[in-house]
């Protein structure tokens, strides 16, 4: 049960469907729990317990993690950040040409002699004007890259930045970044602002529980008031009369 909760609370950004089928799982299993109890096994001595021990810190330490893993997955596996960015701070809430800029140019030019392409290859990539915005011979790749050159007044000049990370590659990263900071403080807020609010013992349980404690303590102290005030037996009496 630990393992199965480990596995949906961590990866429930990659596997959404996982808490439905845990759930399904979990339906299954206590019924033919209870039927082996019930009728095919011996029925277990019931022991009272006041919780579930070292298992409630693991599973509090396991939610913790999750928090943390699910916030890197979201910003880091998903393109929601890249998507925001491209929205909110360059084209106005729109996502026209977004695959477009996710891509990065590599000049044709700048492969190896061992790995350029030639013959049938090379007519997969002709001389024309791309999205690159120059007149090469390019093929595109998934990243934030500079492009290996720079058109300047009509005049095409190498990049001296050629195939680093670009700009908006670590503005996205900041943003990443910051998405994670974020989200754990929202998450942590609002458990903490659900764990005022709903106690982990319900208020009539909770004083129920005072008031069995309550009448067991007057019960004691009037058991000890009992014995203070009850008379000296006779026979003691008598042993202490022929002792002196």
């Amino acid at each position: 049960m630990v393992i199965q909760y480990g596995f949906v609370t961590l990866f429930v950004a990659a596997f959404p469907l996982g808490p439905f089928f845990a759930l399904i799982n979990n339906l299954l299993e206590i019924r033919l729990d209870a039927y082996k109890f019930i009728v095919v096994f011996q029925r277990p001595m019931a022991a009272r317990a006041q919780d579930i021990g070292i298992w409630y810190a693991i599973l509090k330490g396991v939610t913790k993690i999750s928090v943390v893993v699910n916030g890197f997955v979201i910003a880091f596996v998903s393109e929601f950040v890249p998507r925001l960015y491209y929205t909110l701070g360059e084209h106005n809430d729109s996502l026209e040409g977004f695959v477009n800029h996710t891509l990065s140019c590599f000049a044709v030019d700048d492969f190896p002699e061992s790995e350029r392409p030639s013959g049938a290859a090379a007519a997969e990539f002709p001389l024309r004007i791309n999205s690159c915005g120059f007149n090469l011979s390019t093929c595109r790749f998934r990243g934030y890259y500079e492009r290996p050159k720079i058109t300047i007044l009509s005049t095409t000049l190498l990049n001296p930045n050629a195939y680093k990370f670009s700009t908006a590659y670590w503005h996205i990263l900041a943003a990443k970044l910051f998405f994670v900071v974020a989200f754990l403080h929202i998450v942590f807020g609002m458990t903490a602002i659900l764990a005022w609010i709903i106690p982990d013992v319900p208020k009539e349980v909770d004083n129920q529980v005072k008031r069995e404690n309550f009448l067991a303590r007057e019960a004691l102290r009037s058991a000890d008031q009992q014995d203070s005030v009850s008379p000296v037996p006779r026979e003691n009496s008598r042993g202490q009369d022929e002792m002196l």
